[in-house]
């Protein structure tokens, strides 16, 4: 079965393997700061296994690895602006690119496990649209519900 023809799948409907897989491409990313190359490796070998077997892995699997290229872009912007603030920078903008690379992965993590199709900011709509999914159902925004 192609890609194209799998359905998105709601989360009662996923299996266990496809919420543990999920989870695993964001949060094995943390490897990365040990290994210092698996925080690409994982998610690019998770796209690969699954992308013809479960829209569900394949889609996180992809916005993790497109998370971590966003987080390294981002590194290097801390660095830079540490040198230009003669140092000063690097207690602000490298601790909180840390957090941000360690903390997030995890929430989304979470998500996945528990079979949510959420996407990290910025860079999740870049994978939904790779993987031609539809747009997420915003409760926030959602026009039908105005009381106005």
């Amino acid at each position: 079965m192609s890609f194209d023809q799998m359905e998105m799948k709601n989360p009662s409907e996923l299996t266990d393997e496809e919420k543990l897989y999920g989870m695993l491409a964001h949060v094995l990313t943390l490897l990365g700061f040990v290994t210092g190359f698996a925080q690409f490796l994982v998610p690019i070998l998770f796209y690969m296994i699954y992308k013809d077997k479960s829209k569900f892995v394949a889609y996180h699997a992809l916005q993790s690895l497109f998370f971590q290229l966003a987080g390294i872009a981002l590194a290097v912007i801390a660095v830079i602006l540490s040198l230009l603030t003669f140092g000063l920078g690097f207690f602000i903008f490298i601790p909180a690119v840390f957090l941000l690379m360690v903390i997030y992965p995890i929430m989304v993590g979470l998500k996945a496990y528990n079979g949510e199709w959420s996407e990290y900011y910025y860079v999740g709509g870049m994978a939904r649209k790779q993987l031609n999914l539809p747009e997420p159902i915003d409760p926030f925004n959602d026009p039908s519900k105005d009381t106005f």
